[in-house]
């Protein structure tokens, strides 16, 4: 609620004539037509760009509970799907965002293959060595290791890789 107080107030409204309880009322009713009534739900997904696409009539759909079992089964037409993006905390339209492969090249240290890769400039021999971000975050020059880090690891997709932090604990069990 502080949030919307603060869009009142920011369009003009002074804080000590917005009433806390009607306040409070309007955005509880908001919130509840944005989620519980059909038309609420779809203009909610159309401020969010969000797309919406129905279940396959190919397909049965459970519903179920917190311990998966089984609960009841849904017919299709009443399955709905949404699809969306979200890219620094904005909705963007999905026909907006173009996706391409991401090009794999090979680490000049430890010969791996990754996504991760960072051109450093080696302070040896003073020519620029492309390194992953494994070989960069365990570097022995403190300025190429302040370029990498752990947490990019972590948030890797390419599960396989050698260095990737599940691997690496699946590996010491």
């Amino acid at each position: 609620m502080t949030g919307v107080i603060r869009q009142l107030v920011n369009a003009g409204i002074p804080y000590e004539q917005i009433p806390q309880e009607w306040a409070a009322a309007v955005v509880a009713a908001t919130i509840k037509y944005l989620t519980s009534h059909r038309e609420g739900i779809e203009e909610n997904l159309s401020r969010l760009n969000l797309e919406q696409y129905l279940g396959s009539s190919e397909k049965d759909y459970f519903v179920t509970n917190e311990d998966e079992t089984i609960c009841h089964q849904v017919p299709a037409d009443n399955i709905t799907f949404v699809r969306g993006v979200v890219s620094n905390g904005f909705p963007i339209p999905l026909k907006r965002l173009s996706i391409s492969d991401k090009e794999k090249a090979q680490c000049e240290d430890c010969g791996m293959v990754a996504y991760c890769l960072v051109d450093v400039r080696d302070p040896g021999t003073d020519k620029i060595k492309s390194l992953c971000n494994n070989c960069v975050t365990y570097h022995e020059n403190p300025k190429v290791k302040d370029l990498g880090g752990r947490d990019i690891c972590e948030r890797c997709t390419l599960f396989n890789c050698v260095h990737h932090p599940r691997k690496a604990a699946a590996m010491k069990h």
